[in-house]
């Protein structure tokens, strides 16, 4: 699954579920997992960081908007 694919997920999953502890979970396990990928493969092209800041950024938003949330994760 490429990055807009995983975006795409996430996004619907937000707007179908209506659940910020999974939607938080999902977003935090993407850049989890984009920077295991970095890790393990080097370095990658600057859409793929932009990428992961932006979810990074929506997921403090998130947590923003719930501070319940940040206890939780």
């Amino acid at each position: 699954m490429g990055l807009r694919e995983a975006r795409k997920a996430i996004s619907d999953y937000r707007r179908a579920a209506q659940d910020q502890v999974g939607t938080l979970d999902l977003m935090l396990t993407h850049v989890e997992n984009g920077s295991r990928f970095t890790n393990e493969y080097g370095d990658i092209e600057e859409s793929f960081y932009n990428s992961m800041e932006a979810v990074l950024n929506e997921a403090a938003k998130l947590v923003t908007r719930y501070p319940e949330l940040y206890a939780r994760f």
